[in-house]
C-alpha cells in the first residue's frame, strides 16, 4: 500500500475511534496524559511564571493536567462545564465574563468549539493562551474559516509533541498533537507579521514552529 493509501487508512480509524468516543462522551472528557502537560512546562514554564504564577484551566476534567501544574509550582484556578469532582463545574468558559487567571492553559474541547476559546481567551483579555490541540488544527476541517481565524489570532508559537498521547485508553494511539501558544503578553502584539527578512509576503501572520518536545522521562 502507498503512502496516500495509508494515512488515509490511518485517517479512518482514526475518525472511527473518535466518533465512537464521543458518541458516549458527549462532554469529551479526553484527560491528557502526564507527559503532554510537563512538555509544555519543559517548553513554556519559563515564560509562563515570566507572566505569572497563577493560571486558569477552565476545562479541567477530573483535574489530571490541573495536577500536573500544580505540582510545578503554579496556583491553578480549575473550572469545568461540568462537575467531575474536582475544581469548580457549572463554569461554561464560552459565555465567563470574568478573567480569572492572566494565563488559561487546556486541553479544550475539539472541533468548533476551539475557536470559540481562542477568541473568548483574547475578548476576555489573557495575557497568553495555551491549547493541546491536533496538530493540523490550522489546515484541516473548515480550512476558510481556520485561515480568517490565523490571520486575525495567529498563534505565537507552537511546539509538536514527539510522542502520541493515548486519549482512548486502548494502547495505541494515532493523533498527532501540539501546544499551540498565544503569548500577549506585554511586548507581544495580538497580531504578529512576518518581517521582510524572513521572506514570504509582507504582512502575513506567521507562527514560530519549534523541534518536537520528547516524552519526559
Amino acid at each position: 500500500m502507498g503512502e496516500g493509501g495509508t494515512q488515509k487508512t490511518r485517517g479512518n480509524r482514526l475518525t472511527k475511534r473518535i466518533g465512537t468516543a464521543r458518541a458516549g462522551n458527549p462532554n469529551q472528557l479526553h484527560e491528557t496524559e502526564e507527559a503532554g502537560t510537563l512538555a509544555l512546562i519543559a517548553r513554556e514554564g519559563r515564560r509562563m511564571r515570566a507572566v505569572s504564577e497563577q493560571l486558569w484551566e477552565p476545562a479541567c476534567g477530573r483535574g489530571r493536567m490541573a495536577r500536573v501544574l500544580s505540582e510545578a509550582g503554579f496556583e491553578v484556578m480549575a473550572t469545568d462545564l461540568v462537575d467531575r469532582g474536582y475544581g469548580e463545574g457549572g463554569v461554561d468558559f464560552r459565555t465567563t465574563r470574568k478573567l480569572r487567571a492572566k494565563i488559561i492553559v487546556t486541553n479544550p474541547p475539539y472541533g468548533e468549539l476551539v475557536e470559540e476559546f481562542i477568541r473568548h481567551a483574547a475578548a476576555l483579555g489573557a495575557l497568553y493562551l495555551a491549547l493541546l490541540l491536533k496538530s493540523d488544527f490550522f489546515h484541516a476541517t473548515d480550512k476558510a474559516k481556520r485561515d480568517t481565524l490565523f490571520r486575525e489570532l495567529p498563534p505565537s508559537r507552537v511546539h509538536p509533541l514527539g510522542f502520541r498521547l493515548d486519549w482512548t485508553g486502548q494502547g495505541s494511539p494515532v493523533m498527532n498533537c501540539s501546544w499551540f501558544i498565544w503569548d500577549w503578553s506585554r511586548g507581544m502584539a495580538r497580531t504578529h507579521d512576518r518581517a521582510p527578512s524572513l521572506g514570504g509576503p509582507p504582512r502575513e501572520p506567521f507562527a514560530r514552529l519549534y523541534a518536537p518536545v520528547r516524552r519526559h522521562p
